[in-house]
């Protein structure tokens, strides 16, 4: 379980969430809780130095569909991209990017 504090276009917003495993699906969970009242739902896998999150929603009357990538690309580093498909569209890049951890 982790939380996390945040501040964007709505102002300052607390999430709380919980990773887990389903052993059943074989997929990883993550359910979170924010302060304005979403919930955010997600399963990933993990193939070899691999993630993939996937999640669905509705926003404005409008069905969509996400996924983040992950790729470790050293112990200390990793590169990440999130994708978003609105209506069964094609799939729009939202970012991309990569992190190094600092010594």
């Amino acid at each position: 379980m982790f939380h996390s504090d945040s501040t964007g276009p709505m102002g300052q917003q607390k999430t709380v969430a919980v990773m887990g495993y389903d052993p059943k699906e074989k997929v990883y969970t993550y359910d979170g809780f924010t302060t304005s009242g979403e919930r955010n739902k997600a399963t990933g896998t993990v193939s070899g130095n691999a993630w993939v999150w996937t999640f669905s929603g509705e926003e404005q009357g409008k069905s969509f569909k996400g996924r983040f990538n992950l790729t470790e690309d050293s112990p200390t580093s990793y590169s990440f991209s999130e994708e978003m498909s609105s209506d069964g569209g094609p799939w729009t890049k939202l970012e991309e990017g990569k992190a190094t951890k600092v010594k």
